[in-house]
């Protein structure tokens, strides 16, 4: 108590008495308060960044799954034009046509292969005995835009007038001596190109679309028979129609927030979607945040402990 009242005779103030436990403390402060503030500034950046991989990771999906459909349909495309010179065609022999028409098939389960006039009237169709009769073709606009211009179409979906179900067709011309004499089909089921959007094996959660030029959608990994042949939400259809490839944050057409990659093919117009509910994707940043600032957290601790 005595010692407490003695003040310097000088300035008239008490001699500064702060241990050294104090001092060494406060030194171990003014190291690890700017660390932690340069690491909570590293972890919001890191934060962004792991965001713009995980959008990064979907768009590199999206076009994988665009080259997986182009491939089929040129897959399919290569095998008409090939049909497309059959010498049963030539000759008018269009029963012997529908024989090898169905050949053809047996490397396109579920499929079906029509030949039409001008006027769209079927000739031969792979899914009824030949001499049978036939209606027209569903999708009249292909079949005049193949007689107009001679070269390969890939059409939007359509309901198929013979099987009734929605399809995807590959059309492309005969010609025979320079002149389209029939429009050559090759129609299956939407579902079927479903299975060129699995062959990712698109992470849990993740939805994957295909969409023909209309921006109709043709094939859904998830629920295909709620949603094929559904155009898809405005809001989706405005950045599509703006870029040809991106990453938006909608609300889908059940009306949830989704983060959407998307890539147009600049060969068939078609584009692949994939989808991830927005709630997915914060719910594993912030997973990723959680462990790394408690790990960050711990060594600081024992850190400081430590000093």
């Amino acid at each position: 108590p005595l010692q407490a009242q003695i003040v310097d005779t000088a300035t008239g103030k008490r001699p500064n008495r702060t241990t050294i436990r104090f001092r060494l403390s406060y030194l171990v402060c003014a190291c690890v308060i700017p660390v932690f503030l340069i690491v909570s500034l590293l972890l919001a950046y890191t934060y962004g960044n792991k965001r713009t991989l995980i959008e990064g990771h979907m768009l590199e999906t999206a076009r994988a799954l665009t080259l997986a459909v182009d491939r089929d349909l040129a897959n399919i495309q290569s095998a008409l034009q090939v049909l497309a010179t059959s010498p049963h065609l030539t000759e008018g022999n269009l029963r012997g046509f529908h024989g090898q028409a169905r050949e053809v098939l047996r490397n396109f389960p579920g499929a079906d292969i029509i030949l039409a006039d001008e006027t769209g009237q079927q000739r031969v169709n792979s899914y009824r005995d030949f001499g049978e009769a036939l209606p027209k073709r569903s999708n009249l606009t292909v079949v005049r835009k193949i007689f107009e211009t001679g070269t390969p179409v890939v059409g939007d979906l359509f309901l198929g007038a013979v099987t009734k179900r929605p399809l995807v067709g590959v059309d492309v011309p005969v010609i025979v001596d320079g002149k389209v004499i029939y429009d050559l089909a090759m129609t299956l089921p939407a579902e079927r190109l479903a299975a060129s959007l699995s062959q990712q094996h698109l992470a849990p959660g993740w939805v994957g679309s295909l969409l023909d030029p209309s921006r109709v959608i043709a094939a859904r990994t998830v629920s295909p028979e709620m949603f094929v042949g559904r155009k898809i939400g405005p809001a989706l259809l405005a950045h599509l129609t703006a870029a040809s490839e991106g990453v938006v944050v909608v609300n889908n057409i059940e009306g949830s927030p989704v983060i959407d990659a998307f890539s147009q093919s600049a060969v068939s117009g078609w584009t692949v979607v994939v989808g991830v509910p927005a709630a997915i994707v914060q719910t594993e940043l912030w997973q990723w945040l959680g462990w790394t600032v408690a790990g960050i957290v711990m060594v600081m601790a024992a850190s400081v402990g430590l000093a």
